[in-house]
């Protein structure tokens, strides 16, 4: 099974746009991760219902306002020949985080936009 988990939004100042949600939203910061140049922060609903939002900043990310769609998949491997059947293209392999427990792709889908492709476990 295949589902929409979140979308991450790529930002040029990090702790505004968090400042930005909270405010406006009421989102709460639920988690944050740094790999080399990039940051993440995990926001959620106050209630903890409906879908995530990660904000981005990476230097080596598409620029500011670009949107990435990420899905969780039970199987990373066939989700990824799914999009390459259809016209996408793997632009980060598959790769284990195992201090977060998940394996990860990264896609453009047949009209260039970012997808993340995700599996637990």
């Amino acid at each position: 099974m295949t589902r929409l988990s979140m979308t991450k939004l790529v930002v040029s100042d990090l702790e505004a746009s968090v400042a930005f949600y909270a405010a406006v939203c009421g989102f709460k910061e639920t988690g944050r991760f740094s790999l080399g140049p990039m940051t993440e922060v995990i926001m959620a609903s106050a209630d903890g219902k409906g879908a995530g939002l990660v904000i981005l900043t990476d230097d080596t990310s598409p620029g500011t306002g670009e949107c990435v769609l990420v899905f969780d998949t039970d199987d990373l491997a066939a989700f990824q020949g799914r999009v390459e059947a259809n016209g996408g293209k793997t632009t980060t392999p598959i790769t284990k985080l195992d201090q977060l427990g998940i394996s990860f792709a990264m896609f453009t889908d047949n009209a260039g936009h970012i997808v993340e492709g995700i599996q637990r476990g």
